[in-house]
């Protein structure tokens, strides 16, 4: 299942929450962005300190493996260039992930 983080001045959406825990192989994300993320390296954190999934954006669909507790999992997307660095604002509850193995 794709899930798709849509960033508009700096704030995000996405389209279905639902992540459900113990998936391998089978969850994507893609980003669309707004024009301001064009030319940027792009590097998206999901979760929190103790269970984050760091990763660069390169245009195409990002596999993520579900190794997350169940409850709600925050986002926020980072992009650089060599003049600077911008942030979305963080969304805490941008994805809920719930039991799926035993």
């Amino acid at each position: 299942m794709n899930h798709v983080i849509t960033i508009r001045n700096r704030r995000i959406a996405v389209d279905n929450p639902t992540l459900i825990q113990g998936c391998r192989n089978s969850d994507t994300i893609t980003l669309d962005t707004d024009e301001e993320w064009d030319g940027k390296t792009i590097t998206v954190y999901i979760g929190s300190e103790e269970y984050q999934v760091k990763a660069t954006y390169d245009g195409t669909p990002m596999s993520i493996d579900i190794d997350f507790p169940t409850g709600y999992l925050p986002v926020m997307v980072k992009g650089e260039t060599r003049d600077g660095t911008i942030y979305t604002e963080q969304v805490n509850h941008a994805f809920r992930v719930k039991a799926g193995k035993q």
